[in-house]
């Protein structure tokens, strides 16, 4: 039968292993009994199993997490130099790189935008708010022809457009004659009775 080690000959084992580094507070009780640590070198005290902590399995958490973290974690060089692999200078990192999911100041170059963004969504393409905004809007705003086309279909030859499309909430002036004749138009310039060559502006998001 194998002789059962001794508090003091663990406390010995600790020291000729890694020296001074760790500082045994707890008793020992076997291998597979709990014991407490201190770790000199950043002050953090935990429990271990003996056995683990031997073993090199179970050594300061603490500083284990923080080697981890740091050995995954981009410097601010590294960050700005992927951005300018990505996009050149038509973006300028501003803020100072954290962490891949801590929002970072960059500025759009093109419009003087600066905004806040996740490095990991900038690096997987999100661009200028700004510019992305004006992007849809003009993707879903009606030209000018196509706004006639559709009054005409509406209304046929009846009126006639005299300002120019801008958007639905702007505002343009239309001729029109007989307006009772087309509830629809009479309904949305407001207008009652029998008025004919008449000029009046309505906001398109009605029409």
């Amino acid at each position: 039968m194998a002789k059962k080690k001794t508090h003091e000959e663990f406390v010995q084992q600790v020291f000729t292993e890694i020296g001074e580094e760790y500082i045994v507070l707890g008793k020992y009780q076997g291998s597979m009994k709990k014991v407490k640590m201190k770790h000199v070198k950043c002050g953090n005290v935990y429990e271990t199993t003996t056995g683990s902590f031997l073993n090199k399995k179970s050594r300061c958490k603490r500083c284990t997490y923080e080697r981890v973290t740091k050995s995954r974690t981009k410097t601010q060089r590294q960050f700005e130099h992927e951005v300018f692999e990505l996009v050149k200078d038509e973006y300028e990192v501003l803020g100072q790189y954290i962490t891949t999911h801590t929002d970072i100041k960059i500025k759009h170059n093109v419009c003087g935008n600066e905004y806040m963004v996740r490095p990991h969504n900038f690096l997987q393409g999100a661009r200028c708010s700004e510019c992305r905004r004006k992007e849809l809007s003009n993707r879903t705003r009606k030209s000018h022809r196509s706004f006639l086309q559709e009054v005409f279909k509406r209304v046929g030859e009846e009126y006639v457009i005299l300002g120019t499309y801008k958007g639905a909430n702007s505002s343009s002036s239309y001729n029109f004659t007989n307006v009772p004749q087309n509830p629809y138009i009479s309904r949305l310039a407001g207008l009652r009775g029998n008025r004919t060559h008449q000029t009046w502006h309505a906001g398109l998001k009605q029409f």
